[in-house]
């Protein structure tokens, strides 16, 4: 941003917002950096005194009586119009609703007794501010009509888990449907339309089993739909749309997304996600607390007790986390995170008594903090009512208060509970920004070298590519010389005709010349060849003296006493071109190398490919049947071997003729009679 820049009379400085707006309507390179917007957003909230409410009051009436019950969930109402209703959840099992946009009285909130056991989450209806929902421990879910105020009517119990229920979300799009999680390791999803109260509309029990040893179950071990493993929590669930549900464990340090198309309830084995997120570091403690998703439900937070918050790309898939942010102390189930309606800003709260904040675009530590309180915050909430820059934030401790944080700016120190903190972060440039270009990998070493780069062995002079500046610019004055045949360009005979005509111009261009000439004599006469070929059979449309050469220009040319060359696109001298003259169309002349010999029709050509001669396929014959014959050939031939072998034998009755052994003459053996 350029210096001692005036606006409306206000200098450009890059130390608050409006300078960066003036800016960019002046059209000036100034794109707003994230520690000037933080401050811009961030450091108008406070609590006053008049936003410090106490929590709800105790219930008198249970047989032992709790003199603080902790608040253990926050909510504000999702529906247009009911923005500034706040939710309040306490161990007593007691439900109120406040009304933010209104100064209360400093006392206790009175609710309404819904549980005998603690309520852990609630849950407000997408499209009526008047139904709530609640889990508690004492295993049931109850539906409540809270029209009336603090007086709620119950719609529906349903009991369907086994053990304390510890959250529920309601269903994108929908009125009736709704999920919950609980300590029996189970996910069910309710339909208030269904008339049977135990009987879900569809179940995930073991969501997040464990086998022995941390390790998973074989995906062959069987199990009943009706039984769950005690050994995972259900801790948290989020919708990422109307069909897909994650949910998180204890201590499998896994995050699951579910494709609620499915019935699980029909499946006997382990139920299989469409995707498992699985936890990135060597920390033991891997459970998770909650999850929050990004207003476009791109992005998927999950709150791990190894006091880290993961950032997951949930549309890719990847299984690394895209973000990591840290700074608070998660050491319980209790403690809380949320996601502000505009997707920039992450809240959570801590074990050390503070609840932080960080910038979604920048991973690591967090960029401020909300005033230190006396006991540990656990639950915070965003208003989805964006009347300012930011929406309205509230915080719950364990000290049985709530803090109400809007952005007022200024206010007199007597009125001010307590400032956000500004913690003064400072991004480190990553190594690997996706806005830069990929790095190159030196090569030079195995470069081809180039022509121009070699030197002539003669000056040891790098020879370079002549430019069209070195083309344009003469050397030397040429002078004009006389047409004469003496003046042709001198060069080599042989060469230039096999270079035009892949034949040689000395047999038949040029009579038969001594052995001993002149070098210029040597040269062909071009008078002669014309004139040969003009009065060959095949008629050609010029004379000898209007034949000029296409390729190459005599020295005596005046083209090459010009400074501009002609062929130069773009070149004013190309329309003045001596060179530039009216052509005859194609059709109408006539080559004048038609007398010539082809040496591809020939066949003497050395380049020319010789067809082999291969004989042609008789039609209606192939491979197969050209087998099929020869191997019917083969057959009949070895079968009449067979027949004259067996002609050759007599027949007889019994089968063939046996074959009758001579008999050898006995010998005799003379017997030496000796005398005695």
């Amino acid at each position: 941003m350029r210096p001692h820049q005036l606006y409306g009379g206000v200098p450009l400085n890059p130390h608050n917002l409006p300078s960066y707006i003036s800016s960019s309507q002046l059209g000036l390179p100034s794109p707003i950096p994230r520690h000037v917007l933080d401050h811009a957003l961030l450091s108008p909230l406070l609590c006053t005194v008049d936003d410090d409410y106490p929590a709800i009051a105790p219930n008198l009436s249970a047989p032992h009586i709790n003199p603080e019950p902790p608040t253990y969930c926050l909510r504000f109402c999702p529906v247009p119009g009911y923005h500034h209703l706040l939710g309040l959840a306490n161990e007593d099992g007691r439900v109120a609703v406040q009304d933010t946009s209104k100064v209360l009285p400093k006392i206790p909130l009175t609710g309404f007794s819904c549980h005998d056991n603690a309520i852990f989450d609630i849950a407000w209806a997408e499209q009526s501010a008047s139904t709530l929902v609640t889990v508690s421990g004492d295993q049931k879910v109850g539906v409540w009509d809270i029209g009336e105020g603090n007086k709620g009517t119950k719609v529906r119990e349903l009991q369907g888990h086994s053990r304390s229920v510890k959250c529920v979300e309601w269903r994108p799009g929908t009125e009736t449907q709704f999920a919950t999680g609980g300590r029996d390791n189970s996910v069910l999803v309710w339909d208030t339309r269904d008339r049977s109260d135990t009987v879900p509309d569809n179940a995930i029990r073991g969501a997040h089993s464990m086998g022995q040893g941390g390790k998973r179950k074989k995906a062959g071990h069987l199990s009943s739909p009706s039984f769950s493993s005690p050994q995972g929590v259900v801790t948290a669930l989020a919708w990422v749309d109307s069909n897909t549900l994650a949910s998180s464990g204890d201590n499998d340090g896994v995050v699951k997304l579910w494709d609620l198309r499915k019935n699980y309830s029909l499946y006997k084995r382990e139920p299989l996600p469409k995707l498992e997120l699985t936890h990135p570091g060597p920390s033991s403690t891997v459970g998770y607390t909650s999850l929050s998703l990004s207003p476009c439900h791109n992005y998927l937070y999950t709150a791990c007790m190894d006091d880290t918050i993961y950032k997951y790309d949930i549309v890719n898939g990847f299984q690394e986390p895209c973000a990591r942010f840290t700074g608070a102390s998660i050491k319980n189930f209790f403690i809380k995170m949320a996601v502000s309606p505009c997707g920039r800003y992450l809240v959570s709260g801590s074990s050390d008594n503070w609840a932080y904040l960080w910038n979604t675009a920048s991973e690591g530590g967090p960029v401020a903090r909300l005033g230190e309180q006396a006991a540990e915050v656990t639950c915070v909430a965003w208003s989805a009512e964006t009347g300012g820059d930011l929406a309205g934030l509230v915080t719950a401790s364990d000290d049985m208060r709530h803090q109400v944080w809007r952005g007022k700016g200024e206010q007199e120190e007597e009125k001010v509970r307590a400032r956000v903190e500004m913690l003064g972060k400072v991004d480190k440039k990553s190594e690997h920004s996706p806005f830069r270009p990929l790095l190159m990998t030196p090569s030079t070493s195995n470069k081809t070298p180039r022509r121009g780069l070699l030197s002539t062995p003669g000056t040891g002079k790098k020879r370079q590519t002549p430019s069209i500046m070195s083309f344009l610019t003469p050397k030397a004055q040429l002078t004009p010389v006389l047409e004469s045949p003496v003046n042709v360009t001198p060069t080599n005979e042989t060469k230039r005709g096999l270079k035009r005509r892949q034949c040689d111009f000395n047999d038949e261009n040029c009579p038969e010349q001594p052995a001993k000439v002149s070098r210029q004599d040597s040269c062909r006469n071009l008078s002669t060849s014309i004139s040969t070929l003009y009065a060959s059979p095949t008629k050609c449309n010029f004379t000898p003296d209007s034949y000029k050469s296409p390729r190459k220009l005599l020295v005596c040319s005046p083209m090459k006493l010009s400074t501009n060359s002609p062929l130069r696109l773009g070149s004013p001298f190309k329309l003045f071109s001596p060179l530039r003259e009216l052509r005859t169309p194609l059709e109408c002349m006539r080559s004048p190398t038609a007398n010539l010999p082809n040496l591809m029709v020939d066949g003497t050509s050395p380049r020319a490919v010789r067809k082999s001669a291969k004989k042609k396929d008789i039609k209606g014959t192939n491979w197969l049947t050209s087998y099929a014959k020869e191997k019917k050939q083969v057959l009949v031939v070895e079968q009449t071997k067979i027949k004259e072998a067996i002609g050759g034998l007599k027949n007889h009755t019994g089968g063939f003729s046996k074959v009758k052994q001579k008999k050898e003459p006995k010998k005799t053996v003379k017997k030496i009679v000796k005398l005695k």
